[in-house]
């Protein structure tokens, strides 16, 4: 009886070792490689939503930019902006609108200004 007790100890163990051990090979690794592919996956899928944010703001900057130099270019922008560069740090600045010419002052019988105002610093 002990022996046959030792065999049936032996063949269970045998048959837990020949089962379990290929089991956690398998089981490692494909556990693994499969986070490496979701890893790649999910890399790749935020590079595209970065890549689609990046068009996103380009597009707009470049739509933006045609106003942005087309207000650099004003006289009353330009006019502020050498105010800051001299230095006026009053709370505001006024800008004589030449843009219009004479005819519209004539028209309107007065001085047209444009009021801009600037935090001091």
């Amino acid at each position: 009886m002990a022996i046959v007790h030792r065999i049936q100890h032996r063949l269970a163990l045998a048959f837990v070792a020949v089962a379990l051990i290929p089991a956690l090979v398998i089981g490692t690794y494909s556990e693994r490689v499969s986070s490496r592919s979701l890893l790649d996956r999910e890399l790749d899928a935020q590079r595209q939503g970065v890549d689609n944010a990046r068009r996103v703001i380009e597009g707009f900057l470049d739509s933006a930019r045609g106003d942005v130099l087309y207000l650099s270019q004003s006289r009353p922008m330009q006019a502020l902006v050498r105010a800051r560069e001299q230095g006026e740090t009053g709370d505001q600045i006024h800008i004589d609108n030449q843009t219009r010419g004479a005819r519209s002052r004539a028209r309107t019988g007065g001085d047209r200004r444009i009021v801009c105002a600037i935090r001091p610093r």
